[in-house]
């Protein structure tokens, strides 16, 4: 099997690799995983953002879609360069915990390890790459958004390329307009790197960064369109759209936690 990373071909800068990891929390336990990433793992993605190993760490709440039936209601995003460092990172769970937190001893490490087992369940992880973004396809965001929404995109049959090509060029200078709107804080594209599946129903994934629910509400995107493509056909432009794009699920997610060198969540 071979592992292929589109953006990489274009773009002589180090790729960067963004890890989701998918999280249900055990009935009644929220608070009880809340208070454990805050004491253990955000203490530890502290250390490793530092020390350069990870660009960034957050923790999320999904709010939408919520409630019993939801898959999951927490994601972890970690972003780096060090693709290995998502699929197979050296040293075990315990030598890594025991590396930040060196006076804990065995007894105690166990504890803390049930805690973590008993409060919440990994669903699951996936890889993607990041291939366009409205920071010069650079980080998308100077500093924490309380909100993203995050767009699960299924291209038509065959248009992948074209999909992709349509968000990296056409739909980035509309969301570059948008932020000067004020309407959004950042975009970015991603595409799925591992699980590999030919028939992935969603490959892409578009992430929009709000700071309040009334830029989410409130696209402009009328007003982008105009600005970046003063002559183009608007109803043309989104029926465009549907020749590439078969199917958008849409999730609404709430930055709980981040590293220290991203800034406090407002």
């Amino acid at each position: 099997m071979q592992v292929s990373v589109h953006a990489q071909q274009a773009n002589s800068k180090p790729p960067v690799y963004i890890g989701y990891l998918y999280i249900k929390t055990e009935p009644g336990k929220f608070d009880a995983y809340d208070s454990l990433l805050r004491n253990y793992t955000k203490k530890i993605f502290d250390k490793e953002v530092q020390g350069g190993d990870f660009m960034s760490w957050q923790m999320y709440e999904v709010l939408s879609p919520s409630g019993a039936n939801a898959e999951y209601n927490l994601v972890g995003v970690t972003v780096t360069n060090k693709f290995e460092l998502l699929l197979d990172p050296p040293g075990t769970n315990k030598e890594i915990f025991k590396k930040h937190f060196p006076n804990i001893s065995d007894k105690q490490y166990a504890d803390i390890a049930k805690k973590f087992a008993s409060s919440r369940t990994l669903v699951k992880r996936e890889i993607y790459t990041q291939t366009s973004s409205t920071g010069d396809d650079g980080p998308p965001t100077q500093s924490p958004a309380k909100y993203v929404q995050v767009d699960y995109m299924t291209p038509q049959p065959g248009k992948g390329a074209d999909y992709a090509k349509m968000e990296g060029e056409t739909f980035k200078a509309i969301h570059k307009e948008r932020i000067k709107l004020g309407a959004l804080k950042g975009w970015v594209l991603l595409e799925k790197v591992l699980p590999g599946d030919t028939d992935d129903p969603a490959p892409f994934v578009t992430v929009n960064f709000y700071d309040d629910f009334n830029s989410m509400l409130n696209g402009k995107y009328e007003e982008a369109i105009k600005a970046a493509y003063p002559n183009s056909d608007i109803d043309k432009m989104f029926t465009e759209v549907n020749t590439v794009k078969k199917r958008q699920q849409v999730q609404v997610w709430k930055l709980m936690m981040t590293d220290d060198k991203q800034g406090a969540v407002k």
